[in-house]
């Protein structure tokens, strides 16, 4: 099953702490022209788990996630979405580097991941706003410790796929709302029920 959780258009940006590469140095732009070297150092801190390359396994048909490439924030390498993830269930969260509750949500996220184990394909998305300086995108992933695989949707083409928020796609890519519920909220009640029980 995929899940998609959007960041809510009324939220405020928040502004990243840590350049994640030098602590010294100003923090760049959305739009400032970033190294290669600063890019390899960040890639390197924030030591992403490689994103999804698939199986073999043909994607099913109509599948919405068919022909989506996006490029993998690890490595730059493009990742075509509907071959890598296809027969999996899958969990997609969808984030912003400027977005005060992703800072929250990411790493229950993460903690979600760890505990489905290979049950459970998860995959974390930079969302068009915010994606034109990715240095900004690893910030904040080192910030919060979160190393699971990302991929950058800087043109929104996985955003108009999925086409809203609380979307869940089964295996065969089929598409169900979920009733105004959010999946992260699911994820920290169950997170929270745990603990107690």
């Amino acid at each position: 099953m995929i899940v998609a959780i959007w960041p809510r258009a009324s939220e405020t940006a928040s502004e990243p702490v840590d350049p994640g590469v030098n602590p010294s140095a100003p923090l760049p732009g959305i739009n400032a022209d970033v190294s290669a070297q600063d890019m390899a150092q960040a890639r390197e801190r924030a030591a992403l788990q490689p994103c999804p390359v698939g199986d073999g396994t043909p994607p099913a048909p109509g599948s919405v996630l068919t022909g989506i490439v996006l490029s993998c924030l690890a490595d730059g390498a493009t990742v075509d979405l509907g071959g890598a993830t296809a027969g999996q269930p899958l969990l997609i969260n969808i984030w912003a580097h400027w977005c005060g509750p992703c800072r929250t949500e990411l790493p229950v996220v993460a903690d979600f991941a760890a505990r489905a184990g290979d049950r459970l394909q998860v995959l974390t998305v930079q969302g068009q706003e915010g994606s034109q300086n990715p240095l900004l995108s690893l910030n904040l992933l080192i910030e919060t410790g979160v190393h699971l695989p990302t991929v950058v949707d800087t043109d929104a083409r996985l955003a108009a796929a999925l086409s809203g928020s609380g979307l869940s796609l089964h295996r065969a890519g089929t598409r169900r709302w979920n009733r105004g519920r959010s999946p992260a909220a699911g994820l920290r009640i169950n997170r929270r029920t745990r603990r107690r029980g």
